[in-house]
C-alpha cells in the first residue's frame, strides 16, 4: 500500500514539474522586480561573455545569463528562455534554452 501512495506522489511531482516547464515565458522590464524561480525571456545582442570552463556568463540588454553552454554568443542576437536565480545577492537568468536568431 505505501509504494503505491509513494508511486503516485512520485507521478504527481513528475507532473508538476513538467507543468511548469510548459508555462510560457514572459518579458520583462527589470529582473529587480521579478520572484526566484520566474520564468522569463530575453532578446537581445550578447554584449559581454566570460567563460569558466563549466558555464558561461552571458550579459544581454544588461542581464546577466548564465549557461552551461559550449558555443561562443559573443556579438550575435540570441534569445533566451530561462528561469530567475539569485547568485551573491544579485538576480540572473539561469538558461534553458539559447538560440541565435538574425
Amino acid at each position: 500500500m505505501l509504494k503505491k501512495v509513494s508511486f503516485a506522489f512520485a507521478i504527481l511531482g513528475i507532473g508538476v514539474l513538467l507543468g511548469m516547464l510548459a508555462l510560457p515565458a514572459k518579458e520583462f522590464g527589470s529582473i529587480d522586480d521579478l520572484r526566484e524561480n520566474e520564468k522569463v525571456f530575453v532578446e537581445g545582442k550578447v554584449e559581454n561573455e566570460k567563460d569558466f570552463g563549466d558555464f558561461k556568463i552571458l550579459k544581454v540588454n544588461g542581464t546577466e545569463i548564465y549557461c552551461s553552454c559550449k558555443d561562443s554568443y559573443l556579438g550575435e542576437e540570441v534569445y533566451v528562455e530561462g528561469y530567475v536565480d539569485e547568485f551573491d545577492g544579485k538576480k540572473q537568468i539561469r538558461v534553458l534554452k539559447i538560440r541565435e536568431f538574425g
